[in-house]
């Protein structure tokens, strides 16, 4: 009886111990890459179907998004908030040109504010429907790429 619960005891303690640990690829647990907790990343650039091009002031310019420790999303789509979780792995976990990490998006949701002009609502649709295609990002100074299972750039933001 006393081994059994010796050898517990120490299966305990070693979970514990590994919990503990951080990962060192991220940093944190949890955590993408060198992002902050903190920091709100405001969406530059965007994929329109045709090309990735820059977001228009009225159609996105106010876009943002923020990833937390505990594996939420946070941040708007210039007109509704919107709120989720995110997972991420490495290359080998997901990323179909091994440039990246892989990331995914589950369970978005967001507020039903009314936009103020059709622009703001078209573009809201796209950057929802944008962001639960992601696959994996790149991160490369001040720019986190979000891109598709193919490695098609989908969403740009900066810092």
């Amino acid at each position: 009886m006393k081994s059994g619960l010796r050898v517990f005891l120490c299966a305990a303690a070693m979970a514990v111990i590994s919990g503990c640990a951080s990962s060192p690829e991220t940093g944190k647990e949890g955590m993408l890459l060198s992002l902050d907790a903190d920091m709100l990343w405001k969406l530059m650039a965007y994929n329109s179907g045709s090309a990735v091009v820059s977001v228009e002031t009225n159609k996105g310019d106010k876009a943002v998004l923020a990833f937390s420790e505990e594996g939420r999303i946070t941040g708007s789509t210039g007109v509704n908030n919107i709120m989720g979780n995110y997972a991420e792995g490495s290359a080998a976990d997901g990323s179909a040109d091994g440039s990246g990490t892989s990331l995914e998006f589950s369970r978005l949701a967001m507020t039903r504010k009314a936009a103020l002009n059709e622009d703001a609502a078209l573009f809201e649709k796209a950057y929802m429907e944008l962001l639960a295609r992601c696959a994996s990002y790149r991160l490369s100074g001040n720019t986190l790429t979000l891109a598709d299972a193919e490695g098609t750039t989908l969403l740009v933001f900066g810092k």
